[in-house]
């Protein structure tokens, strides 16, 4: 056996083998010296050959070529990670490009995916104070209705109630997104909404010297209780006149100052091109809140501006939001102690009438929207010490008394107190209220030349009416019926409704002032009169009644041009007046449906409504008892 070939076996002296053994030494079986010729070959006479052995050298050929496809591989993958690279770098780039022209959006409450978790959210609660809650017993009582009209052939009936049905069977869904947003259509999330260019600067320069001369005007005194007017314009000029740059929160104050001092000039003027102006800032405005951070620093700017958002989601009846904005403000205030009148005593006197306006502000939208929303107040009444102005007394007793009736007749604790108990809260709390409308009659009369001011007054008193008509909604009298000083207030404050409307008309044609004010006054509030009238008009079939409700629906076209909250409003109390106007027409009353429909649940819901139905066990047992307190009381 050879073993020259093998480097481990050979010894160190002895040369490697250069070549293999021949082929006839190979073919023989003998020994072969690896000579040219060997030895055995040149002894046997024979051709000495050697067979080229290509076999390796073949394969390492074989070797480099498919090194060389997977080389071009390697090649291929690496210039894919190098484009994913790419890629990924120029989308870097844009987001960052992105964060500093729109800072703060990812915090911003009102972005896109916060919508589309609202999407997702429950319907917000609200107390028995809301109109919500009214509509809701309503839904109860037409599906009731709608479950036994296949007992009536009235075709027009059945599908009056299948539409109102189908429009109250929102409050039971989820949340929808223009109650969280200022915009009923959403930019989508890939976008961000640019600040608007502002107003010519002559024209910005002419509506701020036309509010510094003059203070008087309401809008402009409703605006110097947010902030001083001389600290608007400096916020305005800085805006306008830009060196060092300004902060989103004084975008958001210039354009709300414009937009409510630009729409009052032009309902005074009656030209177009103010309308389009405090359009354009109204823009502005709702685009600046939503790059406004979740967590904002406590300042009187900040709280001003909450305080405007607020009211703009007012006007465009968008309560949850109005809420959200309120809360916030309402934290603030408390967090800077403008609700304490021994934290505001060292300083200046200006500053502290500041701070007081604009705190009294915010406790003017607390207590209305805890009314609206039936929620308690963000701001109580035994942890104030600060004294309003003399000024803003009529306010403020308003915004105190809305806060007493949750507090006393609607919230949890008003709920479950006795009827002895309740029956004197509204006794108290509607006595003051209309020591507040009396003297409305005085300031309308004294100021009736001025008919901006007395449209401005008649919304205002409106708004009162339609307090005293809640106080008055929270008894009954002994048979379950509404009072006569309930009813009383509800007519009242349907007149005084028109009143405001036909004041406000003879000032301006423009739909949207007119939407303004319903969504502030009408929507803002829960407006019970219209319930109260509906269930009258049903009751005891009364064609002036239904005259009332055929009045107010008419005034609610403007909303045609509001959001969609206020259009869905309106088409909820048309579609009752037209189902008041069919059982009036028809002559039927709710005696007639009890004797058809005898179930127990509709019977329920129609005593919810204040219809004359069979009392169950526990009303005949509890009926005395409220008999006799409501007797003993209205005696004393």
């Amino acid at each position: 056996m050879e073993t020259r070939g093998c480097a481990a076996a050979r010894s160190r002296k002895q040369p490697a083998i250069p070549r293999r053994s021949c082929d006839q030494c190979r073919s023989r079986k003998v020994a072969c010296d690896r000579g040219s010729p060997c030895s055995s070959c040149d002894n046997a006479k024979i051709r000495c050959t050697h067979t080229t052995v290509v076999s390796r050298a073949k394969e390492a050929g074989q070797r480099v070529i498919i090194s060389a496809k997977y080389e071009r591989k390697f090649d291929e993958i690496s210039e894919g990670i190098d484009e994913i690279k790419k890629l990924l770098q120029e989308r870097s780039s844009d987001l960052r490009e992105h964060q500093s022209h729109h800072r703060a959006d990812s915090d911003s409450p009102l972005i896109q995916d916060t919508i589309e978790s609202g999407r997702k959210s429950p319907c917000p609660f609200t107390g028995g104070s809301s109109f919500t809650a009214h509509s809701l017993e309503a839904k109860r009582f037409v599906d009731s209705i709608a479950a036994q009209t296949t007992l009536d052939s009235d075709l027009e009936r059945d599908d009056l109630l299948a539409c109102l049905r189908d429009l109250l069977r929102h409050k039971n869904d989820e949340i929808v997104v223009h109650q969280i947003s200022f915009s009923d259509q959403p930019h989508p999330t890939s976008t961000c909404s640019k600040a608007k260019s502002l107003p010519p600067l002559d024209a910005a320069v002419f509506i701020l010297k036309w509010a510094k001369e003059n203070h008087s005007n309401y809008i402009v005194t409703w605006l110097s209780h947010i902030l001083p007017v001389e600290r608007l314009v400096e916020i305005c000029q800085k805006v306008y006149f830009s060196v060092n740059g300004y902060t989103e929160v004084e975008f958001i104050l210039t354009n709300g100052t414009f937009y409510w001092l630009y729409a009052e000039y032009a309902i005074l003027s009656k030209q177009s091109k103010f309308h389009e102006y405090s359009r354009q800032c109204c823009e502005n405005f709702q685009d600046a809140f939503s790059r406004l951070p979740f967590l904002l620093p406590a300042s009187m700017e900040v709280i001003a501006a909450l305080a405007m958002g607020s009211l703009h989601a007012i006007e465009l009846c968008k309560d949850v939001l109005a809420w959200t904005f309120s809360s916030s403000a309402s934290h603030l205030c408390q967090t800077l102690g403008f609700h304490q009148d021994s934290f505001l005593e060292t300083d200046g006197e200006d500053i502290k009438k500041a701070k007081q306006r604009l705190f009294f502000t915010i406790y003017r939208i607390d207590k209305s929207l805890s009314l609206r929303l039936g929620r308690s107040s963000n701001i109580q009444e035994y942890n104030v010490s600060l004294v309003c102005e003399s000024m803003d007394m009529r306010w403020n007793k308003s915004s105190n008394i809305q806060g007493r009736v949750y507090d006393e007749l609607y919230s949890s604790f008003g709920l479950s107190r006795s009827y002895s108990d309740r029956l004197h809260s509204v006794k108290s709390l509607s006595g003051e209220l209309q020591m507040l409308i009396d003297g409305f009659d005085n300031t309308l009369s004294s100021h009736c030349t001025d008919v901006l001011l007395k449209a401005h007054l008649a919304a205002e008193q409106v708004e009162l009416l339609s307090v005293l008509t809640l106080i008055h909604r929270a008894v009954l009298t002994p048979d379950s019926c509404i009072s006569p000083d309930c009813f009383e207030a509800a007519s009242k404050a349907m007149d005084a409704h028109q009143h405001a409307i036909a004041a406000l008309q003879a000032c301006t044609n423009e739909p949207t002032s007119v939407a303004r004010y319903i969504n502030r006054i009408i929507l803002n509030m829960p407006f019970v009169p219209f319930i109260v009238l509906f269930r009258q008009c049903i009751e005891a079939s009364n064609p002036v009644d239904l005259a009332r409700l055929g009045d107010f629906v008419t005034s609610l076209q403007p909303l045609e041009f509001s959001s969609k909250s206020a259009r869905r409003r309106q088409v909820l109390f048309q579609l009752l007046h037209k189902l008041a106007q069919l059982y009036v027409e028809s002559g039927s009353s709710p005696r007639v449906w009890n004797q058809s429909f005898t179930d127990d649940e509709f019977n329920h819901y129609l005593n919810i409504l204040g219809f004359t139905t069979t009392v169950s066990s526990f009303d005949q047992e509890l009926m005395p008892t409220i008999t006799n307190e409501f007797t003993s009381e209205m005696a004393s």
